[in-house]
C-alpha cells in the first residue's frame, strides 16, 4: 500500500514529492550509483542529508529505502516531519496516518499529527493526540510544550503555565519553550514574568529571534518605543522596525502615534516599503471609522 501511496504522488505530477524528487534527480542526489543499495543504506544517507539541511536529497532517499521496505513507521515520521517543516500539509497528515496504521499508539507519531494539527488549526484534534503521547512518552518535551499552546488559544493560561513548567523540566535549557511561557505570561497580563522569560531566553540564544519579536513587542506596549526600535533592528531593518511599532500602535488604537511611525518607515526605506504602505491605508480607513 505504501509503494502504490508514493508511485501515485510521483505520477500526479502536483505534490511537492515529485517536485523534491525532480530537483534531488537532476542536481542534489549524493551520486547516481545504481539502485542495488539496502533500505537501511539509503536510510542512513538520507539522515546524514538532513543533518547537513539537504531536505530534497534526505527526502528522494526515504522513498528510496520506504519502497523497500514499506511497512517502516520511523521513515513515514522523517517524511512527514520534511513535509510538515515545508507547510506540505495534505502530504504530511498521510505519512503520519500511514505511520499509524503500521504502529497504532506510537508516541513519536502522534506527537507529529498533534503538532501539524495545531499548525492547520485544528485543535480539538491535536489534544487527545498530544495526551496520548505524552501519557505514553512522558520524556516528550514537544508534546507539552504543543498541550501548552493548545490551552493558550483557549485561554486557559493556568493550564498552559502547567504544561510548559512540565516541558521546562524535561529541557530546562530551551529558548522556544521559554519564549513559548513567555508569551503565555503576556496574554494572561503578566508583563513582568514574560519579560523575565524572553531575557532568560535570550541569555541561552541571544539571536533567538522568536524572543527578541516578543520582548521588542511588550516593550512597544510598556511605552518603552525607544527600548523595542533597538530590539526589533536586531532582527530586521530600521524600516521595518519603525513599519513593527507603527503597525502595533494600530492595533492599539493610538492612531496618531501609528501615523507617525509608518511614515517614518516609509521614508526610511531605500526602496519603496510596500508593507509600511499598506498599513498606513488600513490606518486611515480605521481613522476616518
Amino acid at each position: 500500500m505504501v509503494f502504490t501511496w508514493f508511485r501515485k504522488l510521483r505520477f500526479k505530477g502536483t505534490q511537492l514529492v515529485l517536485v523534491s524528487l525532480a530537483l534531488v534527480s537532476c542536481a542534489s542526489t549524493p551520486d547516481q550509483q545504481v539502485e542495488t543499495e539496502s533500505w537501511q543504506s539509503f536510510a542512513t544517507r538520507g539522515n546524514q542529508e538532513l543533518t547537513t539541511g539537504n531536505t530534497d536529497a534526505a527526502l528522494a532517499l526515504y522513498v528510496k529505502s520506504l519502497n523497500l521496505n514499506p511497512n517502516n513507521a520511523e521513515l513515514l515520521n522523517k517524511i512527514g516531519a520534511i513535509h510538515a517543516d515545508r507547510r506540505n500539509f495534505n502530504l504530511a497528515e498521510e505519512a503520519y496516518r500511514l505511520a499509524l496504521k503500521q504502529q497504532p499508539g506510537n508516541a513519536a507519531t502522534l506527537t507529529g499529527l498533534g503538532l501539524l494539527l495545531i499548525q492547520q488549526h485544528r485543535r480539538e484534534h491535536a489534544l487527545p493526540l498530544l495526551k496520548t503521547a505524552l501519557n505514553k512518552d512522558a520524556s516528550c518535551w514537544r508534546c507539552a510544550n504543543g498541550l501548552a499552546l493548545l490551552y493558550d488559544q483557549q485561554q486557559h493560561y493556568s493550564t498552559a503555565l502547567a504544561y510548559y513548567q512540565q516541558a521546562l523540566k524535561i529541557l530546562p535549557n530551551s529558548a522556544q519553550v521559554l519564549t513559548n511561557r513567555g508569551y503565555s505570561h503576556y496574554l494572561a497580563g503578566h508583563w513582568a514574568d514574560a519579560e523575565r522569560d524572553y531575557r532568560e531566553a535570550l541569555r541561552l540564544e541571544d539571536n533567538y529571534r522568536p524572543a527578541l519579536q516578543n520582548l521588542a513587542l511588550l516593550q512597544t506596549r510598556q511605552g518603552k518605543v525607544q527600548e523595542a526600535l533597538t530590539t526589533f533592528q536586531k532582527t530586521t531593518d530600521i524600516a521595518s522596525a519603525y513599519n513593527n511599532i507603527g503597525y502595533i500602535f494600530m492595533l492599539d488604537g493610538n492612531y496618531g502615534d501609528a501615523e507617525q511611525y509608518l511614515e517614518q518607515a516609509i521614508s526610511l526605506s531605500p526602496v519603496y516599503h510596500t508593507e509600511a504602505f499598506a498599513n498606513l491605508t488600513k490606518l486611515h480607513e480605521l481613522w476616518r471609522h
